[in-house]
């Protein structure tokens, strides 16, 4: 078993999108946490620098068809998420214009079909975007996309609602969802019970709450069946840091109103 990512962010765009000078930092800090034997780490780490629509869905499928039935997969994209009239969810690529999204986005309905006809059982895709809980919407055929995407072990985390955008952090250079993933695993506080690994579950819990608390007009989701993926590891937590206990007994104290000792002088 093999365990690969693809990380995909797009800051600079064509005619009628501003640019997003957090997606491609995004994608920095992801490989960095991924890459890190100590934390995710992945046997490779494939960054695919800013790309047209055709360029992202040519390496996606590509990136795809490599790996085999026993590999975990990781598809992290960072950028603006569009919708076209009928409300079907894109992912801004360089070239997209505002004004021509069907031809010059890539269409989310493409990418689930990658997934949903590749070879490894366990999949995990990470969507920063606007509307990207749309992912996961109802089509006009009456096919549940939801159900396709939930197979064996795929999970899909979106950074808000099919109806809602994705903002960046002005205290980082990072996006608000990606800030605090990379918190997550970085700091190992994502590790909500303490096992040292961090799980999609549970890292999805941390995430959703600390942007809620910093963006409430940001509503993350977590796309899986019941049962199915929620499990899947992602990442040791570095259990050798003793800020990490600190900051633990911290937010753990904080939901009681009860601090220890150790953690009051931590938190100074």
């Amino acid at each position: 078993m093999g365990k690969f990512a693809l990380l995909i962010g797009v800051s600079e765009y064509a005619e009628g999108l501003p640019p997003l000078p957090a997606a491609t930092k995004d994608v920095v800090a992801m490989q960095r946490i991924l890459a890190d034997p100590n934390l995710g780490g992945f046997d490779e780490v494939q960054v695919l620098p800013p790309p047209t629509s055709q360029q992202m869905a040519e390496t996606i499928e590509e990136w795809l068809s490599q790996r085999q039935s026993e590999d975990l997969i990781l598809l992290f994209f960072s950028g603006h998420g569009l919708k076209d009239d009928r409300r079907e969810l894109y992912f801004a690529a360089s070239n997209t214009r505002k004004h021509l999204v069907q031809s010059t986005a890539f269409e989310a309905r493409k990418l689930n079909n990658f997934l949903r006809y590749s070879r490894p059982r366990q999949q995990i895709v990470i969507l920063d975007c606007c509307y990207s809980g749309a992912f996961g919407a109802k089509d006009d055929g009456d096919m549940n996309l939801k159900d396709q995407l939930t197979a064996e072990g795929r999970v899909v985390l979106t950074s808000t609602s099919a109806v809602a955008c994705a903002f960046e952090d002005k205290e980082s250079d990072l996006s608000v969802y990606t800030r605090y993933l990379v918190e997550g695993i970085e700091k190992g506080t994502a590790d909500l019970n303490g096992d040292g690994f961090v799980t999609i579950d549970e890292l999805h819990k941390f995430t959703s709450a600390k942007v809620r608390e910093t963006s409430p007009a940001m509503s993350p989701d977590i796309i899986t069946l019941e049962g199915q993926g929620y499990d899947i590891w992602l990442a040791r937590t570095p259990q050798d840091k003793p800020e990490l206990r600190y900051r633990k007994d911290v937010e753990r104290k904080a939901r009681t109103g009860r601090f220890t000792p150790a953690a009051q002088r931590a938190e100074r």
